[in-house]
């Protein structure tokens, strides 16, 4: 496999912005790019966390900006 299936661009979908587009017309099933990922929970991302003067504050993270999910999923995918 190699990453010539895909291109960086702009979505024809209205408000979907910039992403990963075919290059050329793929059969069905074929695949796209092989990138393996590594499921991970979203609660373990995030928590809250206490400060020395007691009170507690919602943390998440830095990982996070790197995962891929729907916003009502509870897994998130890491390439």
């Amino acid at each position: 496999y190699c990453l010539d299936n895909i291109v960086p661009g702009i979505s024809s979908i209205p408000h979907a912005g910039r992403g990963a587009m075919a290059s050329r017309d793929l059969p069905a099933n074929s695949v796209i790019a092989p990138v393996p990922v590594l499921p991970i929970t979203r609660a373990s991302l995030v928590g809250l966390k206490q400060h020395q003067n007691g009170e507690f504050h919602p943390f998440q993270q830095l990982i996070l900006n790197y995962c891929f999910g729907h916003k009502e999923s509870s897994i998130l995918l890491l390439p």
